[in-house]
């Protein structure tokens, strides 16, 4: 009799959002392993805010890879529980097809994107230039500031800076059109 076993190990991090000196919301993320080559990735945020009126924002990143190659991703964003933006990315015969709100499209790139933003949660993107974006679908610039600091730029030329220690992401610093927004590691 062969006997299967799946061994699944993970790892969780919890983040305080914070807007200037006050808690506006809480965003976990979570890696589990699975049979020593695949990760699951989930990004969950949850965040509420005023400006004007009182605004509930949730954003939900889920990602699989194997082997470091990613093959699936899914994004969602609501506000006041009202889908604002998705997209999803999944590996299909070598080329990856990503839809963002309702539009499809075959990406540019093999079956070989490594870094995402997901992954940056868990690991220092030691010697990476550039991170692959799952929200929009492409790859971003990175760019060491300093030691254990890097500056992702997204597609509207805003700046993330992400810092790291002991290997994980400690802190990120979101650079929005609204406000910064820092999301503070709790554990």
């Amino acid at each position: 009799m062969i006997c299967a076993i799946n061994v699944l190990s993970g790892q969780t991090m919890e983040y305080r959002v914070m807007k200037g000196s006050k808690q506006v919301g809480i965003q976990k993320a979570t890696r589990t392993e699975q049979n020593s080559n695949e990760y699951i990735y989930r990004i969950k945020s949850d965040v509420c805010f005023s400006f004007v009126t009182k605004r509930n924002m949730s954003f939900t990143l889920d990602v699989a890879s194997a082997d470091h190659l990613l093959y699936k991703s899914d994004y969602t964003e609501f506000l006041n529980d009202k889908l604002r933006g998705s997209s999803y990315l999944v590996l299909e015969d070598d080329q990856y097809a990503f839809t963002k709100d309702d539009v499809y499209s075959v990406l540019p790139y093999g079956p070989d994107i490594v870094w995402t933003t997901a992954r940056m949660y868990f690991e220092e993107p030691i010697g990476v230039s550039e991170v692959f974006a799952e929200r929009h679908g492409q790859y971003l610039n990175l760019t060491k500031i300093n030691e254990n600091s890097y500056a992702l730029t997204k597609p509207n030329g805003r700046v993330n800076t992400y810092s790291y220690a002991n290997g994980v992401c400690e802190s990120v610093v979101v650079d929005h059109w609204l406000a910064t927004i820092r999301f503070e590691r709790i554990y």
